[in-house]
């Protein structure tokens, strides 16, 4: 009797001393891992002060298909494990369209146009990038910021941010299930705003980590089971929710192992239908391609005063539900004001600590691109030159201009002597440098003591 008592004590005690023990490595580890997410929160912020931003400009022909969209953002999927990030924070970029109308000299100019903020190390990837999938572009590095800071005087300011109803495993519309292109609706409010107004969308982008796609088709396998969507809680709570999950499963062998439990009772899963199916795919089609955390943004700057800004952004907001699919879509985030998500827009600042909504590549290839030739919208500032591949056979001794070839870098250009015993034909309208032309070719000529016949 005596040593079934002891016995028992025994393993009562071994029982608490395991409990205390995973109690404490919980918490242990719960404040490590916020201590890691506000460490990298402040090198986030560090690293948004260090970033070029890129001018992209098309031909009005260009065409590039959603798969090649997709291909370029997949390129931009850099993520850095976390024995990377101990001294400098996950690389992160955005997306950006801008347009304004400012009134000078009477006359108003509405432009709209395509920007990226990146980090400075990422510059030349990136330009090679577009270059490779929009051939003709040019990308140009812009000095000076469009951004205007939150306190400017002349303008009233509106503006929100953009985050998923549901669970980051659900997918919203993809490109392949879009009929009609959502940027041309968005690039028709840009288009509207009224005179010295300005309106901005920025999409914030941070590659996911490799293992979220592995997570995300648990998730959807659970739902295949029992067709309910887990909640929508920010990524510290499924952090802690992991640790209570692996808890109560390592709880659950300790019980067994003293008493035994009954057997799991079986459930059979609801019976899907064949609509189910196809929905089911297109979900699982999302997690077979590469993911970032997504920050969608918009601002809007009126100097009429906040009851305009604030109808412009809704507006502008409004098109982002035709990306809602059955599964997920775009809610305003009510955690957020509009002075703060201006302040993280000015400063290029992604913020760590908050919901993680995940979109995979094909899902952003879906609104987040540059224009092609169907797009008819007003204002987007285009090419003025057309680049072309540069002509065999130019001369290039003794050059008196310079020319872009396709790729946007300067050739030196001029003639051979056979050339120049024929005649030269210049062409074009007033203003794009005939004159100038003519006058370096004699300038040329004079320097190296060639004949030459000037006749006004």
């Amino acid at each position: 009797m005596f040593n079934e008592t002891t016995t028992s004590t025994n393993d009562f005690s071994t029982f608490q001393i395991v409990l205390t023990a995973i109690l404490a490595l919980i918490v242990i580890s719960t404040v490590l891992h916020i201590l890691w997410v506000v460490y990298q929160n402040n090198l986030m912020k560090q690293s948004s002060t260090k970033g070029v931003l890129l001018k992209v400009l098309l031909e009005k022909d260009s065409e590039v298909t959603p798969f090649e969209i997709s291909q370029m953002w997949t390129s931009f999927h850099l993520y850095l494990p976390w024995y990377k990030r101990l001294k400098k924070s996950q690389e992160h970029f955005s997306f950006e369209i801008v347009s304004t109308n400012e009134l000078k000299k009477g006359d108003a100019k509405k432009l709209i146009s395509f920007n990226f903020w990146v980090p400075e190390n990422m510059v030349e990837h990136v330009e090679e990038r577009l270059l490779a999938t929009y051939r003709y572009c040019e990308v140009v590095r812009e000095t000076e910021d469009y951004m205007p800071e939150p306190d400017n005087p002349d303008l009233a300011f509106d503006a929100a941010e953009l985050t998923l109803r549901e669970d980051n495993a659900f997918s919203i519309k993809q490109f392949q299930d879009i009929e009609v292109d959502p940027l041309s609706s968005i690039l028709s409010s840009l288009s509207t705003v009224n005179e010295n107004e300005l309106a901005v969308v920025q999409v914030m982008m941070r590659p996911a980590p490799y293992k979220w796609n592995g997570r995300a088709a648990k998730t959807l396998a659970r739902y295949e089971k029992t067709k309910k969507k887990p909640g929508k809680t920010p990524e510290w709570t499924n952090y802690v929710g992991r640790f209570m999950r692996s808890f109560f499963a390592v709880l659950d062998h300790i019980i067994s192992g003293f008493g035994g439990r009954p057997e799991d009772i079986r459930v059979d899963s609801p019976q899907q239908s064949s609509l189910d199916t196809v929905n089911q795919k297109q979900m699982l089609e999302k997690v077979q391609h590469m993911g970032f955390e997504t920050q969608i943004r918009v601002m809007v700057g009126s100097p009429i005063g906040k009851d305009a800004a604030k109808a412009r952004l809704r507006r502008i907001l409004s098109n982002f539900q035709e990306l809602n699919s059955l599964h997920n879509g775009f809610k305003k985030n009510k955690y957020t004001n509009s002075y703060k998500v201006h302040e993280r827009m000015k400063n290029r600042y992604f913020n760590v600590i908050k919901n993680q909504d995940v979109l995979s590549t094909i899902e952003i290839a879906g609104f987040a691109h540059l224009v092609n030739k169907t797009t008819t919208t007003p204002g987007i500032v285009y090419i003025q030159n057309k680049k072309q591949p540069f002509p065999n056979g130019i001369a290039k001794e003794d050059p008196f201009a310079m020319a872009p070839d396709e790729s946007g870098n300067l050739q030196p250009v001029g003639l051979d002597l056979l050339a120049r015993l024929r005649h030269v034909y210049i062409s074009g309208m007033t203003g794009v440098g005939k004159s100038t032309l003519l006058e370096n070719m004699i300038i040329n000529d004079i320097e190296r003591g060639r004949g030459k016949l000037l006749l006004l």
